[in-house]
């Protein structure tokens, strides 16, 4: 279902991707795939996954996820804006994916970045991670435009197993381990 669109037809950088509960089917990613947003709606008890080098681009209009299974494969994931997760389970890519906004699981779900041996990156400006207590990354990096400010909110630790970058910006608040 994509909201405004074709349900038929394969969204465009101007739609919101949008699975809901009365979207029972489970979706493979196929082709590179550039849209405004992703919303996983809770009742979502589908899977979604990232087929092998299917890049997938999530413009202004944020990647929302309160339910369902999102697996990432080998190819990149792009989020120009906001994710936040409620519910569900989203598995990174084993290659890149980049958050530009802010980064919020504290509500709930599971954020798998260990299982691809992928890499998390914090670009974009000034943004916060606020996450349930601890968040585990396999590789971490934040490369920040203009010397923008990524906060850790309070209270918050972020592990990384394997490779932590600062490559541009800042990283204040509270712990990295």
């Amino acid at each position: 279902n994509d909201e405004g669109g074709d349900a038929g037809a394969a969204p465009t950088s101007a739609d919101v991707i949008v699975f809901d509960a009365d979207c029972d089917n489970n979706m493979t990613i196929d082709a590179n795939i550039d849209v405004a947003g992703v919303q996983i709606d809770s009742g979502y008890s589908g899977v979604i996954t990232q087929n092998s080098t299917r890049t997938i681009r999530v413009r202004s209009s944020d990647w929302t996820q309160a339910d369902g299974t999102f697996t990432g494969n080998d190819a990149n994931i792009d989020i120009d804006d906001d994710f936040t997760m409620t519910g569900g389970t989203f598995t990174d890519s084993s290659a890149l994916t980049a958050i530009a906004g802010d980064f919020d699981t504290s509500a709930g779900g599971t954020f798998d970045a260990t299982s691809n041996s992928g890499t998390v990156t914090f670009d974009g400006g000034d943004a916060t991670i606020d996450v349930n207590g601890t968040e585990t990354f396999y590789n971490l990096t934040v490369d920040k435009s203009n010397y923008a400010i990524q906060t850790i909110s309070a209270g918050d630790t972020l592990i990384v197993n394997n490779n932590l970058s600062l490559s541009d910006g800042r990283l204040q608040g509270e712990k990295i381990q």
